[in-house]
């Protein structure tokens, strides 16, 4: 039955069921056209009314998630309140006194998790291996600033849940996974979530693919070398985790139906800031309660949507990533659920695509070889043509043997 707690939301009139075949229609089509490789999930209570997969996908795949990790950060940290560990009213400065040093108390736990912290945004290097804690604050922090005072405006923050993960760890008594696996994953049975490797999830992973000429192209296996870092950090609190489908329509049942946290608690978590949508870890619009989630240059889409007026959830992750198509996939999903014709999603074949169906049919390596080819035998008689054609070839070389870590590098770092 509802509860009371959700009583901000008026409950609406019956509204026609999902039209799950004219989703079944769009995505089928865009993986026909090369366009897609996606797996899906949509229920209306104990009903399962689409649970499919389309394009090139393993078997029972799970999916790396992006900022729909930021639902389940917020929801530790509100679960870690109800547990007495810590106040939504804490400031961050005081949990992680690291970060006090910088900025001072700076914004509370509460202002963090509805992205009105204020902070700067730290780069990090994009070849950097999965780092601890203590390698990230070490790297980070001396770029953190308060840029506007805490509370006054939303501007989304990926560095503000990264921080509510630690705080979260540091209150908790042990990682970050750790302790969002005892507080929310464990009591719903979400086996298949998690940021670590597992090998047993891992070989059911949908890998980042990227548009290219020659349709999606695997990130991973076309750019082997430069996908040293995939976003999968210990203290992962703004985008690291991997899900399945069939997880996250789990997550959102259980949010739902209180079976973690307080009625209290959910409530508060669920309930957007009064002059915007973003409620922690959450967006608002309406009866809807939703987040997508995207890596970019991994090629990674993700939506999950559920509302505390009907039993109705969609889950969905997806290749390529919310920046290569237009409109995004959630746009064009709401529209076909709501038996809209939605126009046919454009995919932008960029830069990054191109080099990755060269690198996928071995160009660079071609490009490599010959360079070397120019450098030994290439050049007239003379020591300055043998010289210049020596130094040619090694630039050749160079760029063939290294174009695909300069431009996935770059892209990375943007």
């Amino acid at each position: 039955m509802p509860l009371p707690v959700l009583a901000p939301f008026v409950v609406a009139p019956a509204v026609a069921a999902p039209d799950v075949a004219a989703l079944d229609r769009v995505l089928s089509a865009a993986a026909d056209r090369g366009e897609l490789a996606a797996a899906v999930r949509v229920v209306d209570g104990d009903d399962v009314l689409l649970d499919a997969t389309y394009g090139p996908t393993p078997q029972r795949p799970v999916c790396r998630v992006g900022s729909v990790t930021k639902s389940f950060t917020a929801a530790t940290v509100y679960a870690l309140a109800d547990e007495g560990r810590l106040s939504l009213d804490d400031r961050i400065g005081e949990v992680l006194p690291e970060v006090g040093q910088q900025i001072g108390p700076g914004p509370t736990l509460r202002q963090l998790a509805t992205h009105r912290g204020g902070l700067s945004e730290p780069g990090a290097n994009p070849w950097l291996p999965p780092p601890s804690w203590e390698e990230q604050a070490g790297l980070m922090l001396p770029q953190l600033v308060v840029e506007v005072p805490p509370g006054e405006r939303h501007r989304y923050s990926n560095f503000g849940y990264t921080l509510l993960a630690a705080a979260a760890a540091r209150a908790g008594g042990e990682g970050f996974e750790a302790v969002l696996r005892r507080t929310l994953l464990d009591p719903l049975g979400l086996d298949d979530t998690g940021i670590a490797h597992r090998p047993e999830r891992d070989v059911r992973l949908l890998r980042g693919r990227v548009a290219s000429p020659l349709g999606l192209v695997d990130v991973q296996s076309a750019l082997p070398r430069l996908i040293v870092y995939d976003h999968r950090w210990p203290v992962g609190g703004a985008g690291a985790l991997t899900s399945s489908p069939a997880d996250l329509v789990a997550w959102a049942e259980g949010l739902r139906d209180g079976a973690v946290l307080s009625a209290a608690a959910r409530a508060e978590l669920i309930r957007p800031e009064a002059d915007g949508t973003y409620a922690a870890g959450w967006v608002v619009d309406g009866q809807r309660v939703w987040h997508n989630g995207a890596l970019e240059p991994l090629g990674i889409y993700a939506y999950l949507r559920w509302s505390p007026a009907d039993r109705v959830v969609v889950a969905f992750c997806s290749t390529p990533g919310v920046d290569s198509t237009h409109p995004e996939w959630r746009s064009v999903i709401e529209a076909a659920l709501a038996g809209e014709q939605p126009a046919p999603p454009t995919v932008t074949r960029g830069a990054l695509g191109l080099v990755a169906a060269l690198s996928s049919v071995g160009a660079h390596w071609g490009v490599g070889v010959l360079g070397l080819v120019v450098a030994g035998l290439g050049g007239g008689t003379r020591r300055r043509g043998r010289l210049g054609a020596g130094l040619a070839g090694a630039g050749l070389a160079l760029l063939g043997f290294g174009l695909t870590h300069l431009v996935l590098g770059a892209a990375a770092a943007c």
